[in-house]
């Protein structure tokens, strides 16, 4: 046996008995004639780990993938805790920011294990793989695979899903949190990471399907129909997920798992990404239940009576889930992005659009990709929308962009499905009040493959909250983030206690802070501290702040995608009234590729304004050379027509 490097095999809490009368419910009995349908029962046995096992109310965070496995390998029957990595960039910084605000923890823990040099995880891939198994069972008190099988078999426990993993590729920390959490075993397979958006061919995906089917066989336990062990499969993995068939493109979440009549054997789910990432989307289904929705009715009342959202929302209300609307007249671009001013706060938000890759139409208006709002904190998302995981890679489409900004799930479409394959609002709440899993609850019953894509666990519920303990985790060798805040503050280490105000989710704070180091003759206002205070004074709404914060940033990360985004979002509520020379000289510089029409329509009456109507002329002259799609070319030249 391979031990997980750093980890001691001590005593193990909770006897195969005591865990027998914790998971009587998880046993797979057979269900009375009146039993819920199988959908519904995959979500009530996914949930009986996370509402009878206790978490701690403490966000762990690691800075490597080996502390990552060696924090897993103490969770415990008794308890459990989120574990996050951070890796210092910006992205996993706003993840876990993210997470701390849903989570709203009693403490936040930096740890790191003590451990030799040469204690980490093997290379050898055979090796590598037997220690993530290893830190999996020891979350189950379990030594050896032999002792984890007994433990199952005396306490009626029935895995109802498996995750699959590559040691080649870095999401497998996503497959270790899943399995820990949840008791699904690791199926593994050689897979190198490859972009999302790549389409894979009809044979590539067949030979995965057959790949899979295999492993799944070799488990023996029963999982080609719905309502027997197996009724889940996770892809944590980075792998095309596009299939160019001989009828047309398909969605690979939606080919696999199959039984040869094509009806669905197992929910199909893609992890990809970065192991922070990858982990962050792991915890966010684990310890985090949507209580806040968001509705956005973009549809014309005439369209789609089916489709719209009051019935949904009565649904939401009524089991106490608060909930935000936005029916017609109150569907346009205009209320859209007054909503979003300072990123969205709801975990569950559903979309009634159309439009493509780049865009989502609204009623009236037009939204592009920079309008797919922040989030503030981790969400599901359902988006009824022609194309918009066509390219779930690039974060310049609708689907990518959702993922970027942090989406945990998400339900999208990469090619034209027709409105009918999406299901109405009020179907996809009343599946998810009655317990089923995301993907069981956004997804058609026993239809063909067809072209819609689940990121994230398929098993992610919105469920009640998990119980939780009174007293934070005590963590040997761990370190309190407010200390190690308030010691950076004092020892005038900025850029550190802002980053730990960050992780902290107390963005008034690191405002303060960032306000006061701008005071200071700007000499504390480093290009590294103004990067990572921005999203903060974004959030908190304060324009000078964030001006005087963009200002000193370096110009690569003035023209990220996410900071133009921002820039555009603050500005754009004072185009009619500002005369700042230098905002409005950012704006020309930052106009944006997916929505340059937009942008430059918005800011041109301004630029004539503060400095001449021949400053709006040379935008448009700019912007014409800049362009080479024929329809933007011709809106731009009836545009500038008015100069």
């Amino acid at each position: 046996m391979i031990p997980v490097p750093g980890i001691d095999f001590g005593p193990m809490p909770l006897t195969p008995i005591a865990l027998a009368l914790l998971l009587a419910s998880a046993a797979p009995a057979q269900p009375p004639a009146d039993a819920p349908p199988p959908q519904v029962l995959l979500g009530r046995r996914a949930d009986v780990l996370r509402l009878n096992l206790k978490v701690r109310p403490t966000v762990v965070i690691v800075s490597s993938n080996d502390d990552f496995v060696r924090a897993i390998a103490r969770w415990s029957l008794a308890e459990r805790y989120p574990i996050l990595i951070d890796d210092g960039t910006s992205r996993a910084r706003e993840d876990i920011a993210r997470f701390v605000r849903a989570f709203e923890p009693k403490s936040v823990l930096t740890w790191k294990a003590e451990a030799a040099p040469d204690d980490r995880l093997p290379d050898d891939p055979a090796l590598f793989r037997e220690a993530i198994e290893a830190a999996s069972r020891l979350a189950w008190g379990a030594r050896d695979a032999e002792a984890l099988a007994e433990i199952w078999k005396q306490s009626q426990f029935t895995p109802f899903g498996v995750v699959v993993a590559s040691p080649a590729d870095p999401a497998w920390t996503a497959a270790l949190a899943l399995s820990a959490g949840r008791g699904q075993p690791i199926l593994w397979i050689e897979s190198k990471p490859a972009s999302i958006s790549q389409f894979i061919s009809e044979d590539q995906a067949q030979a995965l399907d057959s790949a899979l089917a295999g492993r799944l066989d070799e488990l023996g336990r029963p999982w080609r129909g719905m309502g027997d062990d197996i009724d889940a499969l996770t892809l944590c993995l980075s792998l095309g997920v596009n299939i160019n068939a001989k009828s047309g493109r398909l969605a690979l979440t939606d080919a696999l798992a199959r039984a040869k009549d094509g009806t669905r054997a197992a929910y199909v789910g893609v992890i990809p990404g970065e192991s922070p990432r990858a982990a962050y989307l792991a915890m966010c289904s684990l310890f985090l239940q949507p209580r806040h929705a968001w509705l956005f009715d973009g549809y014309k009342p005439e369209m789609a009576p089916p489709y719209a959202v009051p019935a949904a929302a009565k649904l939401l209300d009524q089991a106490r889930v608060e909930v935000s609307t936005n029916t017609p007249p109150l569907g346009g671009l205009s209320h859209w992005r007054q909503r979003t001013l300072d990123g969205v706060n709801f975990d569950f938000i559903h979309v009634n659009s159309s439009g493509n890759a780049d865009f989502f139409d609204l009623t009236p208006g037009r939204a592009f990709v920079g309008d797919v709002p922040f989030l503030n904190k981790p969400a599901m998302v359902h988006f009824i929308h022609s194309f918009s995981l066509q390219n779930p890679a690039s974060a310049q489409t609708i689907g990518g962009r959702w993922l970027e900004n942090g989406a945990y799930c998400y339900y999208g479409s990469m090619d034209e499905p027709f409105l009918g394959a999406f299901l109405p609002s009020q179907i996809v709440v009343t599946r998810l009040l009655l317990g089923a899993p995301f993907a069981a609850a956004v997804r058609q019953d026993d239809t063909r493959v067809w072209k819609l894509n689940v990121f994230g666990d398929p098993l992610a519920t919105m469920g009640r909250p998990a119980p939780r303990y009174d007293e934070p985790l005590s963590l040997e060798g761990a370190v309190n983030l407010e200390d190690r805040m308030k010691s950076a503050l004092k020892a005038q280490r900025l850029d550190e206690a802002l980053a730990a105000l960050i992780l902290l989710g107390r963005d008034k704070d690191a405002a303060r802070v960032a306000s006061a180091a701008l005071a200071d003759n700007g000499q504390s206002a480093t290009p590294t501290l103004a990067a990572i205070a921005l999203p903060a004074a974004f959030r908190e709404r304060s324009d000078e702040l964030f001006y005087g914060l963009y200002e000193r940033l370096t110009p690569d990360i003035q023209r990220s995608p996410l900071v133009n985004d921002m820039l555009w979002q603050v500005a754009r509520q004072s185009l009619d009234s500002t005369d700042d020379r230098r905002v409005l000289a950012w704006l020309r510089a930052s106009i944006r590729e997916e929505c340059m029409c937009d942008d430059a329509e918005a800011i041109a009456p301004a630029l004539r304004r503060v400095f001449g109507v021949e400053a709006a002329r040379s935008m448009y002259g700019m912007l014409l050379h800049r362009a080479t799609a024929e329809n933007v070319r011709q809106r731009l030249q009836k545009e500038a027509a008015r100069y």
